[in-house]
């Protein structure tokens, strides 16, 4: 679930927050298949999906102030 940095900048916030959660949901799925210990299709999905949240995560932190007027 690579998405680009361009793609998710241009998003709206709440746009961002649906696809935070989607991504949250996907991850704990994959986390749960891997506890019960049945076989996983990409085992670096895990991977992907946490540094996509991350993205999103720094993507809105850096935002938020902006909008608030604080320093850009």
């Amino acid at each position: 679930m690579k998405k680009s940095f361009k793609i998710l900048k241009n998003l709206g916030s709440k746009e961002r927050k649906a696809m935070l959660e989607d991504t949250y949901k996907e991850l704990i799925k994959l986390r749960a298949q891997r506890a019960v210990g049945s076989a996983i299709e990409s085992p670096g999905k895990i991977k992907a999906l946490r540094r996509a949240i991350a993205r999103i995560l720094m993507l809105d932190a850096a935002i938020k102030p902006a909008e608030k007027g604080g320093q850009k």
